[in-house]
């Protein structure tokens, strides 16, 4: 019966049906009309990486809709297939932290149970406002013709002349132009270079 099933199982399924929900409403926020009023306000970040500040940098209208999707999610899998309050505060915890991890430099890639996350994928979504449009499950953008590979920014040249020595030197020609080279040095991280004061 539904209590005889794994935690995990109905844990992933949740966050299936989550990300197939959010993804084609984060795609209806770049629509040009929705876009500038709503979703504009969490794009002025080109690279995001402050965690959360940035994750949550969002148009309240945003956040409200998708709170809504969530809920939905959460009602769907416990008629479908039972849930428990644990699978949903465990949810809501790997959300969250996701939501933290998608808006640093750091690379977190995780594989669990049939779903592969990386932090790339939502990067490249920040470089890319058209593509990439799911959270953690990128079968939908494959599925909305949505999905972009990451692209580093380094040369095939310079990436195979790449080593663990190399890449500890704060090489600028291999950053895009709009890191810091200092601080990817010092915390492993890619940054924004800071912007000169006016005034």
């Amino acid at each position: 019966g539904v209590e005889s099933r794994p935690l995990f199982r109905r844990r992933r399924m949740l966050l299936v049906v989550d990300d197939m929900l959010y993804a084609p409403l984060h795609r209806a926020m770049h629509l040009q009309a929705v876009y500038r009023w709503v979703h504009k306000h969490h794009h002025r970040n080109t690279f995001p990486a402050r965690g959360y500040i940035d994750a949550a940098n969002e148009h309240p209208v945003e956040q409200i809709a998708a709170l809504c999707l969530h809920w939905v999610a959460v009602h769907v899998v416990a008629h479908t297939a039972g849930l428990h309050v644990a699978a949903v505060l465990a949810h809501f915890g790997v959300k969250a932290l996701g939501a933290c991890f998608n808006h640093t430099g750091y690379d977190v890639q995780l594989r669990f149970c049939g779903i592969e996350y990386s932090v790339r994928a939502h990067e490249t979504h920040h470089r890319k406002p058209n593509t990439n449009f799911a959270q953690y499950v990128m079968f939908w953008d494959k599925l909305m013709g949505t999905y972009k590979e990451y692209e580093s920014g380094v040369k095939a040249s310079a990436a195979a002349a790449a080593t663990p020595a190399n890449l500890s030197k704060p090489d600028a020609a291999r950053l895009p132009a709009w890191a810091d080279p200092a601080v990817e040095a010092r915390e492993g991280r890619v940054t924004e270079r800071p912007q000169p004061r006016a005034g």
